[in-house]
């Protein structure tokens, strides 16, 4: 990726996928000893994983671009936003389940993906979180399982763009599609469905998708 591109790149890595030594590949992160010591303070087994499959994912395509001689220290903003700390470019991060996926490109981008969960009592959660105007549209909805999660990840990806997190952009905002710029896409995983957003304050760059996996197969969505 030269840094003239209009470009966002975005890559895909299963949590399962990691067989190395945790620590050896904790070592091996080129994003700075604050972001190591991060990930070897998470107790939890499954929760490490994902959070170091997310940073092996943007490692991996930060070696494909031609930035790897360039200083990669992450750093954390008081609201808990990554971001690097002297390179102008911007990533975002997400996972769902033991997929994650990460987005890089010189414009400021969020990012999030969930899988469409038909266990959750989406009405009891639209009434919660979402506006009453959103919640009144997904009442009538033909696929409101499938809308709602669809919705979701567009404020959680539009979240991750500001750092003002989730609640903020929660019951108080109503997805404005003229003010910000959104790419979505459908994935089907192993049999399940899954919802990926991702968000721009400008036009939005073309997106080049690294998808190593024959099993998961993405669609982007047409609005």
């Amino acid at each position: 990726m030269s840094q003239g591109n209009s470009l966002c790149f975005v890559a895909l890595m299963r949590a399962g996928d990691i067989s190395c030594d945790i620590d050896t590949l904790i070592s091996s992160l080129p994003f700075g000893e604050s972001e190591r010591e991060r990930l070897r303070s998470i107790k939890n087994p499954a929760a490490q994983k994902n959070s170091l499959s997310a940073l092996l994912c943007l490692d991996r395509l930060i070696k494909r671009t031609d930035l790897g001689n360039e200083d990669l220290t992450v750093i954390r903003e008081k609201n808990g936003k990554p971001r690097f700390a002297s390179l102008p470019y911007h990533f975002s991060i997400t996972h769902s389940r033991d997929l994650c996926a990460v987005a890089l490109c010189k414009e400021n981008v969020g990012l999030d993906l969930e899988f469409i969960d038909a266990s959750r009592n989406v009405e009891s959660l639209s009434k919660r979180f979402l506006s009453p105007e959103e919640h009144s549209r997904l009442l009538v909805s033909e696929n409101s399982l499938e809308d709602f999660f669809a919705l979701w990840v567009k404020k959680e990806a539009l979240a991750k763009l500001s750092g003002e997190g989730l609640a903020s952009i929660c019951r108080g905002q109503i997805i404005d599609d003229s003010a910000y710029f959104f790419k979505e896409y459908r994935l089907t995983v192993d049999g399940a469905d899954a919802c990926l957003a991702l968000c721009f304050e400008k036009d939005a760059p073309s997106i080049a998708i690294n998808n190593t996996y024959e099993e998961i197969k993405i669609y982007e969505i047409q609005n």
